[in-house]
C-alpha cells in the first residue's frame, strides 16, 4: 500500500515519511508525559492525530472537502455513552466520552487506514463528527 505523509510530533516541525514501517516506529515514541501527540498530514491537507499515552489516548481526523470546508472527527469504539473520562497528556488533559478512549493499537489501525486510503475514515471505529467544536 502507499503510505505518504508529513509526520509531526510535539517539539518538532516534522518531516516527510514514505512507509508504514517508519510511521509505526515513530508512534512508539509517544507517551503521556511527552511527546504526547502525533500528527500525520496527507497531500490534500487532511490529517489524523493522536494525543495521550499508549494505553489511553484520543484519535481525531480532519478531512478537507473539495468545497473548501472540512469535517473533524473523534474516533470511538461505538456511539457516545455519556460518561466523561480524562486522557492525560503533556499538551493538557483531554476530556472525552468513555467510548472515545482508545489505545495505541487502535490509533495504529486508524492512522494506517487514513493515510494509505487518502483520508478515508476506517469503518471499524465510530467516527463522531465534532466539527461544531471548531466553528
Amino acid at each position: 500500500m502507499n503510505f505518504e505523509a508529513h509526520y509531526e510530533r510535539e517539539g518538532t516541525t516534522g518531516w516527510p515519511i514514505k512507509s508504514w514501517e517508519d510511521a509505526n516506529k515513530l508512534l512508539s515514541y509517544q507517551k503521556a508525559e511527552g511527546p504526547s501527540f502525533t500528527v500525520f498530514t496527507i497531500k490534500n491537507g487532511s490529517y489524523v492525530q493522536c494525543a495521550g499515552g499508549k494505553k489511553r489516548l484520543v484519535v481525531e481526523a480532519r478531512v478537507f472537502e473539495s468545497s473548501g470546508g472540512y469535517k473533524h472527527y473523534r474516533f470511538g469504539k461505538g456511539q457516545s455513552v455519556g460518561d466523561d473520562e480524562v486522557v492525560e497528556c503533556n499538551c493538557g488533559p483531554i476530556t472525552t466520552d468513555a467510548s472515545q478512549v482508545l489505545t495505541m493499537k487502535d490509533a495504529r489501525l486508524i492512522i494506517r487506514h487514513f493515510v494509505e486510503n487518502n483520508g478515508e475514515i476506517i469503518s471499524k471505529y465510530y467516527a463522531n463528527d465534532i466539527t461544531h467544536n471548531f466553528a
